[in-house]
């Protein structure tokens, strides 16, 4: 009987090892986790059970299946969440083709002893369970007393967690992903919202017809005059942070700073998501990506977006686009024709990349390389049309470990020890960035001398933040706001004089942006940005990472409170019940600029500010629906009252 026992407890060890440590190693702080852990663990150990009875060839085959099931699981999950800051499901295998490419994040994986103990403790734990496996102690009454006991916390669990789940799918939640539940249990979840409805669209639509009182009705296009050409630079992970222009104390950009002290600089400008494709979705057709699953991108249904790269294509514009990795990566060589690219470059699929003399790093070739490959392209292509070309920088890519033409100064970090993970990726970061800077100064310098440059509109940006920060940073608050905050540096050939406008604004407000601009129509185009040289009454900026949304509305931010919860970029909600979390939102305002040693003081939630937050939700989901909805059902109005800039 000793040995059953023996049996027994490792088999548990087999399923509740995994089930502890798939929250990123830590006991889940969130009941709903619990509860998909639970669900799990009781269905697992009744399976093993069933199994037992049928002979040692059924036990040990159900065991290997839900073992290796179960930690792979776990530890792909630790993974993906740490590159692809989202859960593992099974829409993420539409992201199978770019496994290989993101295995270069593997040497700065945060959890490899933690799997490899996972693995030996569950797989040593298994053995043993399997050669001390006794036919007739799992046909015992004992036994039969633990399946009851286990089927009924399988159905328990399961019921609860239903409930919550559609709790959460009718507040429209699972656009982001908030709550965490067991990647076994994750893996075969939907993430699917119920039908939603415009009115949270709407709702934000009309915010931007409101007009700040005192401004004046002029507009600012380029309607009658000369074509503009356009540059979008999207730099990998360029936190505003980090540019000079936003944070007086950081000295790793002095290029940027010079071309903003000259051009249009928004101080509030949010990236939407944390992920590059979703960036680029929202940057080009000025909506929000999903959250909870993969880009849109990774669809090959058709999409109903009017994007900026088609609009200017059907205004008798050349479109262009450039990147040193490859096509494949995220489906962009279906996704960027689909969104209204003519041409795109992409060097690895080049003949003979890797081969040709040019700096590589890392994801691809270098940034300095890209940018004059770009602008030899630019300037001797056989059209005389205008243009609109977006280059994606790559060198600054995580995990910030290739060897660079640059080094820092690392003083906010000389408490740390140099063997300490988080001390090396910050600096690995600051040098990525510095780099970033330094070959942007090389093409502006040559872009100068250009004959583009006198025609043409630049425009500077990043396309998410990263979870690193020194030493001095460690309010929640703060931190999410350097990881969300991004530069926008607009370049103007016309521009007599340099321009600051405060006031939060997102990524997807710069296809409106552009749009007017150029003088170029949104009135048929469905967008819920707006154009962020036009004054209005509130400004505002919805984004979001994980399970968290934020609104930011005026100078308050509001949001869902969380607690932090262990793994990269990774939080929880801290209500304990998920009815209170559906109406239990927080807000703050900022005092002063956070970037610069501003603070955050709380403020008493308003039935304005909650019904706002609530729309947010709604705004998102609908966006994410009407891409694949049918088209003409929405009609919006661009706002006509223009910010007057001094053009010559």
């Amino acid at each position: 009987m000793r040995k059953e026992m023996w049996s027994f407890l490792l088999l548990l060890c087999v399923f509740l090892i995994p089930t502890l440590c798939a929250y990123f190693g830590v006991v889940v702080p969130s009941h709903v986790g619990l509860l998909s852990d639970l669900l799990v663990f009781s269905l697992g150990l009744t399976g093993a059970l069933l199994s037992g009875m049928l002979g040692k060839r059924f036990f040990l085959a159900y065991l290997v299946t839900f073992w290796l099931s179960c930690v792979l699981l776990v530890v792909t999950n630790w993974w993906h969440y740490q590159f692809f800051r989202a859960y593992f499901n099974f829409e993420s295998l539409k992201l199978g083709g770019d496994v290989l490419e993101a295995f270069r994040s593997l040497p700065a994986f945060e959890y490899k002893w933690e799997s490899l103990a996972l693995f030996l403790l569950t797989g040593i734990a298994l053995v043993g369970a399997v050669l001390l496996y006794r036919r007739d102690f799992y046909r015992g009454t004992g036994v039969v007393l633990m399946k009851v006991v286990c089927i009924g916390l399988a159905l328990y669990s399961f019921g609860a967690v239903s409930d919550v789940t559609d709790v959460l799918k009718k507040r429209n939640a699972f656009v982001l992903l908030p709550e965490y539940f067991h990647p076994l249990h994750a893996f075969f979840l939907s993430y699917e919202s119920g039908s939603v409805g415009d009115k949270g669209w709407k709702t934000f639509k009309a915010l931007n017809q409101q007009v700040a009182s005192g401004v004046a009705d002029s507009e600012i296009t380029g309607a009658g005059a000369k074509k503009y050409n356009v540059i979008t630079i999207v730099m990998e992970s360029m936190r505003a942070s980090m540019v000079g222009l936003y944070n007086p104390a950081s000295r790793l950009t002095p290029n940027i700073d010079e071309v903003g002290k000259h051009g249009i600089v928004i101080e509030d400008f949010y990236a939407n998501s944390n992920l590059t494709i979703k960036a680029e979705t929202s940057i080009f057709c000025g909506l929000y990506d999903h959250g909870a699953k993969v880009s849109i991108a990774e669809y090959p249904d058709k999409k109903q977006v009017q994007c900026l790269p088609r609009l200017l294509k059907n205004s008798g514009y050349d479109t262009y686009y450039f990147h040193g990795n490859t096509a494949r990566f995220y489906n962009r060589d279906e996704y960027l024709p689909q969104i209204g690219f003519g041409e795109s470059y992409f060097h690895k699929d080049q003949e003979g990349a890797g081969k040709d003399g040019r700096s590589y790093s890392g994801w691809g070739l270098s940034d300095g390389d890209m940018y004059e490959i770009m602008l030899d392209h630019l300037e001797n292509r056989m059209s005389d049309k205008p243009f609109f070309a977006n280059i994606m920088t790559l060198t600054s890519h995580y995990p910030f470990n290739a060897d660079l033409p640059v080094d820092v100064l690392d003083s906010d970090q000389s408490s740390r020890g140099k063997k300490d993970r988080s001390y090396r990726v910050y600096r690995g970061y600051k040098r990525s960035v510095a780099y970033a800077d330094y070959a942007f100064g090389a093409f502006w310098k040559k872009f100068r001398h250009s004959p583009l440059f006198e025609k043409t509109i630049v425009v500077i940006t990043g396309d998410h933040g990263i979870w690193s920060f020194p030493e001095s940073v460690q309010d929640q608050s703060v931190r999410n706001e350097y990881f969300f905050r991004m530069p926008l540096v607009i370049y103007h050939p016309d521009l007599t004089e340099p321009v600051v406008i405060n006031g939060p604004a997102s990524q997807i407000d710069i296809m409106p942006t552009l749009a007017s601009l150029l003088g170029i129509s949104m009135d048929s185009t469905p967008h819920v940005g707006r154009n962020i040289l036009s004054r209005v009454e509130v400004p505002w900026a919805v984004y979001g990472k994980g399970g968290e949304l934020f609104l930011r509305y005026g100078d308050n931010v509001c949001y869902n409170p969380t607690v932090e919860c262990g793994g990269a970029q990774q939080s929880c909600f801290s209500s304990l019940s998920v009815k209170d979390v559906a109406k239990d939102i927080a807000c703050d305002t900022h005092d002063g600029d956070l970037l610069q040693g501003g603070k955050t003081v709380p403020k008493k939630v308003n039935e304005k500010l909650f019904s706002l937050y609530q729309a947010s939700y709604e705004m998102v989901a609908f966006d994410n629906q009407r891409v694949f909805s049918e088209p003409g059902k929405l009609i919006s109005v661009q706002p006509k009252h223009e910010f007057n800039l001094e053009l010559r």
